[in-house]
């Protein structure tokens, strides 16, 4: 018979306070604002090693430094399309049609993304988190993250 075990951490420090704004295309745009987000991380596998599926004693310090990286940062899509991102010495200008921004360099984190989105948020920590890990007993991990009380986004990341 096949067994699956899982594994769910939701730990009070997997949370990070970030300011951004979501693109809708080449003329929209949310204004800036933050959300404090939580992480919550589900792990999959159908065998354990000495009876756990990951060493939770490694795995918790990774994820808390993911979500401190993070940490009141502004955060920045370095794929968008529309968006023109530009560090000029220690400043970061930011460009989206007519509007333009400028943030202290140390104050921002430009993502892998097109869009900062809960849903590529998540995709951000899982494929960190499954890379981290490489533990050979997991079969998929899930991140989920929430930016508001009832407002989440997921993502699973499987073999």
């Amino acid at each position: 018979m096949p067994i699956e075990y899982s594994l769910q951490l939701a730990k009070e420090y997997f949370h990070f306070s970030a300011s951004h704004f979501t693109i809708f295309g080449a003329e929209s745009r949310e204004w800036m604002h933050g959300h404090n987000y939580y992480l919550t991380l589900s792990l999959f596998g159908d065998r354990l090693e000495d009876g756990c599926l990951v060493d939770i004693e490694r795995l918790r310090p990774e994820v808390r430094q993911l979500c401190e990286e993070l940490d009141h940062q502004i955060l920045l899509p370095a794929e968008s399309p529309h968006l023109r991102v530009d560090q000029i010495g220690d400043v970061v200008q930011v460009s989206y049609g007519a509007s333009e921004f400028r943030f202290p360099l140390s104050d921002v984190t430009l993502l892998p993304v097109n869009n900062i989105t809960m849903e590529n948020l998540a995709h951000h920590f899982a494929t960190a988190i499954w890379e981290r890990l490489a533990a050979p007993a997991l079969s998929a991990i899930e991140v989920h993250l929430e930016e508001t009380r009832g407002q989440r986004a997921g993502v699973r990341i499987s073999k």
